[in-house]
């Protein structure tokens, strides 16, 4: 049997590295471990594992790193990981078959990304294991590449069942944050000098992480002018610029670039599930619901099978695809939408703070307009959540009891005091319920901490013009102007209603 060497770079990674060398234990026989500057336990518990340990002065090089890892390497075959991932025991197996093997192979790993703290694990396929030979190395300062130097030795690639976890995106929104900003730079630097479609797409992803819409639509946009582009990034980088176009309010185009996406892969569930909100803004709303369904089939199944044959798969969270389905559903009465969506969320119900039966009932009371009793609001409380949010302000806004609605929307504010559209639902409840003036100081105070969320402002220009209240009327105009002046989108519907309301007060 060849000898296989484990690959690795490492910092400060005590929390997450013996774990990763457990994984390998039976498998691995060298573990070449090249440290960047730990100041944490990282160097004693890779000695307790008869690693070899070299240091490696880091120069921003992702890449770099990794080369000299795999310099020190004299296995036959090597397995590159990092501390935050490990090796499925199912998988011991297969890479035991491989490296007795002497084939000149690059093997696809499936790549399993944890994440139950942010909700959007991802399958990837990635060469983690191959023939050690002389001139292979990794490019790329950042989200570094063996593939191409394998191709240039004339390596097949293969696909493989062996499967790794990674853990390094189960972490907070935060953290994700700095791992992005860490890599932008570098990132940008391999763009400038070498303007490919795989950097760009990893630049569309890295704003993406970093909120910046903008940007990241930018070079999703330069990623997919690549013909050679996989189908898989193209379907990802269409979903991201459709939805960006949809906030923008730019439905042509989003249908433009969801056609496109779904030309080239028309099975990915990520493109289904966004396609599915750009046909029901459009008005068709039976197609809408088929691609939500669509998207919740090849979702279920992704997700079951936690293996890809894709070089990325994005598992969308499966009460984001039933609540979206089920608002699209009941906002359209598509009574077959509505039957599959709850038969979904019934099918997979395992929380135990309430039961299935309680959330129908409350659905069911809240669509019928009929009066919750106080421990059903007591559990809507506990229902509610990002992933349903927008499905249950949809029945609230058909709900016709004002005074239950009010209580609410009120303690759903407790609960998600920073949620901007929850200060807009009630002012809208509030106008609606005929307490015009409750309304306004709800929206007046909303505007006036909120600055990155002009919503209020309409609602308002509507309020003070049914009150007659001229001077708040103008004043607010010219405040917003100022307030909201990077805005386009904004200062152009803004013109549009301004114009409308001069014509009038000319009336008057």
């Amino acid at each position: 049997m060849g000898k296989l060497s484990l690959s690795m770079i490492v910092k400060n990674e005590e929390k997450y590295l013996r774990d990763c060398l457990e994984s390998v234990k039976g498998v691995v026989d060298e573990i070449v471990l090249v440290d960047t500057g730990s100041s944490d336990e990282t160097i004693k518990i890779a000695e307790e594992f008869g690693a070899k340990i070299f240091h490696f002065k880091w120069i921003n090089d992702f890449s770099a790193a990794r080369n000299f890892s795999l310099s020190k390497c004299s296995g036959d075959w090597i397995l590159y990981l990092d501390a935050d991932e490990r090796l499925d025991k199912e998988s011991i197996k297969r890479v035991n078959e491989i490296k007795a093997t002497n084939k000149l192979h690059g093997v696809y790993c499936s790549l399993y990304n944890v994440d139950e703290i942010n909700n959007k694990p991802k399958l990837q396929k990635y060469t983690r294991l191959f023939k050690n030979s002389p001139g292979i190395y990794f490019t790329g300062r950042a989200h570094e590449q063996i593939e191409n130097s394998l191709i240039k030795k004339k390596y097949a690639l293969v696909n493989s069942d062996i499967t790794i976890t990674h853990l390094g995106y189960n972490v907070s929104r935060t953290e994700l944050k700095n791992k992005a900003s860490r890599n932008l730079n570098l990132l940008l630097e391999d763009y400038k000098n070498v303007k490919n479609s795989y950097t760009a797409f990893q630049l569309g992803n890295t704003y993406s992480i970093l909120g910046d819409v903008t940007k990241a639509a930018e070079y999703y946009l330069l990623a997919m002018k690549d013909s050679q582009l996989s189908k898989v990034y193209y379907a990802i980088g269409a979903a991201y610029v459709a939805e960006y176009y949809v906030k923008n309010n730019n439905l042509q185009e989003a249908l433009a670039i969801l056609e496109k996406g779904l030309k080239k892969n028309p099975d990915y569930p990520l493109l289904n599930f966004v396609g599915s909100e750009i046909q029901f803004k459009i008005g068709n709303g039976e197609l809408a619901i088929q691609m939500c369904i669509k998207a919740s089939e090849l979702n279920k199944k992704m997700s079951q099978e936690k293996k890809s044959n894709n070089v990325l798969d994005v598992i969308i969270d499966r009460d984001n695809i039933i609540y979206h389905g089920l608002n699209l559903a009941v906002k359209k009465n598509i009574n077959s939408g509505i039957s599959y969506f709850l038969d979904e969320l019934g099918g997979t119900f395992t929380n135990k703070a309430y039961t299935f039966d309680e959330e129908t009932s409350i659905i069911v009371s809240l669509a019928n307009n009929s009066l919750l009793e106080k421990h059903q609001i007591e559990i809507l409380l506990k229902i509610i959540n990002d992933s349903n949010l927008e499905f249950y302000l949809e029945l609230l806004g058909r709900y016709e009891l004002y005074e239950e609605k009010y209580t609410m929307l009120e303690k759903f504010i407790e609960k998600y005091p920073d949620k901007i559209i929850l200060y807009n639902k009630l002012g809208l409840a509030l106008s609606k319920g005929g307490k015009t003036h409750d309304a306004i100081e709800v929206l007046e105070s909303t505007f006036n901490k909120v600055t990155d969320d002009p919503t209020p402002v309409f609602y308002l220009i509507s309020l003070y013009v049914e009150t007659n209240e001229l001077s708040k009327l103008k004043n607010l105009i010219e405040t917003s102007k100022k307030k909201y002046s990077k805005d386009m989108v904004f200062l152009a519907n803004l013109k549009r209603i301004e114009d409308k309301v001069q014509k009038i007060l000319q009336k008057q």
